[in-house]
């Protein structure tokens, strides 16, 4: 051993010693953090024959890498500069203007300042909710909820309401019942309209409308998420929340993630000016602006021509990809469970019957090579131990219809030793 290694060694041993207590330090939003589960299983989804239905992750074959590689190389020639100096924190302009310019086919008409770049629409949600909310402020969320949703929700220490769904999504008439008994109003209601995460279902036309005139009649702002908009499958799109605003109570968020890739990290916010502009504020302190360049190159991608035709190829692989999930389900898993039939987006949600609790076969379907997410990380309120979320997006047919085989197997298992 060198004099060098040897004193690491017990610098290394005195330092175990007398390391320094962090965790008397945490804050104590610290102890709301739950972590996500998902997030967890990409450790065991690199294991060899793993079947991950898990992460809500596109398909990385489907990615435009080609075309990304152009609008890269383009940028690089032509706008190298300003690219890789800093920017404006509110984001790049034509790129903001595009968004603004699309967003009116659903309804929304905002002009280039109401549009804020963020890294990704998570950031944005985190950005808003901390513009908005002080610690045990109410906050109106779907039951189930997107992960990242709660958790930055938990990183404000907001409280929740949580307003159950049916197959035309939130509820609104219950919704408006609690609210009424509710012992404070609160600051924000949170919706994914849109085939949602993890649900899969869509929230309907006519209650669209109802939220909006509940929201109105509460003084209670809306944030519209809507990262899978453009991954329908059946039926037409519905018009987005936001267009039957008529009073700026509402933000709607969006993101390139599931139409080009999610490694990209860019998403958006539009709505009211002043709100952003303290969105913009935080965002400053946080990354001051999100990356230059990925922006410019996105940019040149969605203005190339590109964007309809790669959308109509990932929405027929993924209906292929959704049919033969629903097609396994319903050969393969238990009469007792129900199943989601989703019009779009990238899950089916599966409710057990009352009593199962998915975490306690989790391990076991590890074993047999398959990954998937217990639903009850989704909800704020205790329940949901009988519920589970499936991506189809990420996987193959043929590994779709084994992966649902594997799990049917070890559900099947679970329910005759219960």
């Amino acid at each position: 051993m060198t004099q060098d290694s040897g004193l690491r060694t017990q610098n290394s041993e005195l330092g175990t010693q007398n390391s320094f207590d962090w965790s008397r330090g945490y804050a104590s939003r610290i102890a709301r953090f739950q972590g996500s589960a998902i997030r967890e299983m990409f450790h065991w989804a690199q294991l060899p024959g793993m079947i991950s239905l898990s992460a809500g992750s596109p398909a990385p074959e489907l990615f435009p890498v080609e075309p990304f590689r152009e609008a890269a190389n383009y940028v690089l020639e032509h706008d190298a500069m300003a690219a890789f100096q800093y920017g404006i924190t509110e984001g790049y302009v034509p790129l903001r203007e595009w968004i603004a310019e699309q967003l009116i086919s659903k309804g929304i008409h905002v002009g280039v300042d109401e549009v804020l770049i963020t890294t990704g629409s998570l950031q944005a949600f985190d950005l808003l909710a901390r513009v908005l909310l002080n610690p045990g402020d109410a906050v109106v969320v779907e039951r189930p909820t997107f992960i990242g949703t709660l958790q930055a929700l938990d990183s404000c220490e907001a409280s929740y309401v949580s307003a159950r769904m049916d197959e035309d999504g939130l509820i609104v008439d219950e919704l408006d019942q609690q609210l009424a008994a509710a012992a404070q109003t609160p600051k924000l209601m949170c919706v994914q309209p849109n085939f949602q995460n993890p649900s899969g279902v869509s929230l309907s036309l006519e209650r669209r409308k109802q939220l909006v005139q509940l929201a109105s009649a509460r003084g209670i702002p809306i944030v519209e998420d809507d990262p899978y908009a453009e991954l329908i499958y059946e039926g037409a799109p519905l018009p987005a929340v936001k267009s039957f605003d008529t009073e700026d109570l509402s933000i709607y968020l969006g993101s390139f993630s599931k139409i080009l890739m999610p490694g990209l990290r860019v998403g958006w916010a539009a709505g009211p000016r002043p709100v952003l502009e303290k969105m913009g504020l935080i965002k400053q302190g946080s990354d001051l602006h999100t990356d230059g360049y990925i922006q410019r190159v996105i940019n040149h991608v969605v203005r190339s021509g590109f964007l309809p035709g790669h959308i109509k190829e990932i929405r027929a692989e993924y209906r292929k990809r959704l049919d033969t999930m629903l097609a396994a389900l319903a050969e393969h898993f238990p009469p007792e469970a129900r199943c989601t039939r989703p019009r779009g987006g990238l899950f089916v949600w599966v409710e057990l019957p009352e009593g199962v609790n998915c975490n306690d076969f989790m391990r076991q379907a590890v074993d047999q090579g398959v990954l998937f997410p217990p639903g009850q990380g989704f909800f704020r309120d205790g329940t949901g131990q009988n519920t589970m979320r499936l991506n189809f997006s990420n996987q193959t047919p043929d590994k779709i219809r084994e992966g649902v085989k594997r799990l049917a197997e070890v559900i099947r298992q679970h329910l005759a030793n219960g």
